[in-house]
Protein backbone atom coordinates (compact mmCIF):
# COMPACT_ATOMS: atom_id res chain seq x y z
CA UNK A 1 0.00 0.00 0.00
CA UNK A 2 1.47 3.19 -0.82
CA UNK A 3 0.11 6.98 -1.60
CA UNK A 4 1.98 9.68 -3.46
CA UNK A 5 0.71 13.18 -4.42
CA UNK A 6 2.36 15.48 -6.87
CA UNK A 7 2.67 19.02 -7.04
CA UNK A 8 2.83 22.15 -9.65
CA UNK A 9 5.03 25.19 -9.21
CA UNK A 10 3.06 26.82 -6.89
CA UNK A 11 2.72 24.04 -4.47
CA UNK A 12 -1.08 23.04 -5.66
CA UNK A 13 -1.74 19.56 -5.84
CA UNK A 14 -1.96 18.44 -9.47
CA UNK A 15 -2.19 14.59 -8.47
CA UNK A 16 -2.74 12.57 -5.76
CA UNK A 17 -2.82 8.78 -5.99
CA UNK A 18 -3.42 6.13 -3.29
CA UNK A 19 -3.18 2.51 -3.98
CA UNK A 20 -4.83 0.10 -1.32
CA UNK A 21 -4.08 -3.39 -2.20
CA UNK A 22 -5.80 -5.94 0.22
CA UNK A 23 -3.78 -8.91 -0.61
CA UNK A 24 -1.58 -7.42 2.19
CA UNK A 25 -4.37 -6.56 5.06
CA UNK A 26 -6.61 -9.96 3.86
CA UNK A 27 -5.69 -10.98 7.61
CA UNK A 28 -6.55 -8.03 9.44
CA UNK A 29 -9.25 -7.20 11.50
CA UNK A 30 -11.24 -4.03 10.30
CA UNK A 31 -9.97 -1.72 12.43
CA UNK A 32 -6.72 -2.54 11.55
CA UNK A 33 -7.22 -1.99 7.86
CA UNK A 34 -9.18 0.90 8.31
CA UNK A 35 -5.80 1.94 10.21
CA UNK A 36 -4.05 0.92 6.66
CA UNK A 37 -6.05 2.89 4.84
CA UNK A 38 -6.77 6.57 6.52
CA UNK A 39 -2.66 6.59 7.44
CA UNK A 40 -2.10 6.08 3.23
CA UNK A 41 -5.02 8.73 2.49
CA UNK A 42 -2.77 10.64 5.21
CA UNK A 43 -0.31 10.46 3.14
CA UNK A 44 -2.14 11.65 -0.11
CA UNK A 45 -3.04 14.62 1.83
CA UNK A 46 0.36 15.63 2.30
CA UNK A 47 0.89 14.05 5.89
CA UNK A 48 4.24 12.68 6.64
CA UNK A 49 5.31 9.44 8.25
CA UNK A 50 6.10 10.17 11.78
CA UNK A 51 9.00 7.99 14.08
CA UNK A 52 8.38 8.54 17.13
CA UNK A 53 7.10 5.48 19.12
CA UNK A 54 5.42 7.59 22.19
CA UNK A 55 3.38 9.39 18.98
CA UNK A 56 -0.61 9.34 19.08
CA UNK A 57 -1.31 9.36 15.35
CA UNK A 58 -2.56 7.70 12.87
CA UNK A 59 0.84 8.75 10.80
CA UNK A 60 2.98 6.52 13.17
CA UNK A 61 5.45 4.47 11.22
CA UNK A 62 7.71 3.72 14.20
CA UNK A 63 9.37 0.57 13.99
CA UNK A 64 7.99 -0.08 17.64
CA UNK A 65 4.38 1.05 16.32
CA UNK A 66 2.29 -1.59 16.17
CA UNK A 67 -1.52 -1.58 15.89
CA UNK A 68 -2.16 -4.37 17.97
CA UNK A 69 -0.59 -2.50 20.80
CA UNK A 70 -1.68 1.42 20.26
CA UNK A 71 -5.16 0.21 18.79
CA UNK A 72 -5.49 3.31 16.69
CA UNK A 73 -7.79 3.22 13.80
CA UNK A 74 -9.24 6.83 13.41
CA UNK A 75 -7.49 10.18 12.67
CA UNK A 76 -6.42 11.83 16.00
CA UNK A 77 -6.00 15.49 16.72
CA UNK A 78 -2.34 15.42 15.72
CA UNK A 79 -3.65 14.26 12.16
CA UNK A 80 -6.12 17.04 12.20
CA UNK A 81 -3.59 19.56 13.01
CA UNK A 82 -0.88 18.91 10.69
CA UNK A 83 -3.87 19.22 8.10
CA UNK A 84 -4.73 22.56 8.91
CA UNK A 85 -1.05 23.45 8.69
CA UNK A 86 -1.03 22.39 4.86
CA UNK A 87 -4.04 24.20 4.47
Amino acid sequence: MYSYSTYDANAYFTKVTCHLNIHYTNGYVQAKRQSVAIHEIGHALGLADIRDPNSKTIMNYSPAYRYDQIKISRIQQDDISGINAIY
